[in-house]
């Protein structure tokens, strides 16, 4: 009886672990990272928080290559050509900081420190990022969030 016990645990933990690190975007593959953006759609920007309704915006998507010293990044599912960043000083996926960038397309970070992106500068951005799982909800139509992550 204990086996049986033990064995339905793992069956319903393991699944919840997974689904979790899935929507947290803790398990990724390749080693690549996504960061997942907001717009703020009939209204502006109060810092990280929306005065209209927040709506799906562009998924970009990096990839470290650490031997190399560069950073890779393109925006998912469009035909924004990709760019590259170089002298880069990379820790991990996770954690990396980039001197030069190409002129065009412009990346949406230059850095990222514990898995999120670092601010560029002063100028308000027009999108900010938000949760693999909030994306989800806003890109199937949830209209219930105002406030952005970073």
């Amino acid at each position: 009886m204990k086996k049986l016990g033990l064995a339905l645990t793992v069956l319903v933990v393991i699944p919840i672990l997974v689904v979790t690190g899935y929507l947290h975007d803790f398990i990724t593959l390749g080693g690549g990272r996504t960061l997942y953006t907001a717009e703020c759609a009939g209204g502006v920007w109060r810092g990280t928080t929306c005065t209209g309704r927040l709506v799906a915006g562009d998924r970009y998507r990096f990839k470290a290559l650490k031997p190399h010293g560069e950073v890779l990044y393109w925006v998912a599912g469009t035909k924004i050509p990709s760019g590259k960043l170089s002298e880069c000083t990379i820790v991990n996926a996770r954690e990396w900081a980039c001197l030069r960038e190409p002129a065009e397309p412009p990346p949406i970070t230059h850095a990222m420190k514990n898995g999120r992106p670092v601010a560029l500068g002063l100028k308000v951005p027009t999108r900010h990022c938000v949760e693999k799982w909030k994306w989800l909800m806003l890109a199937q139509g949830a209209t219930f969030f105002h406030e952005a992550d970073t």
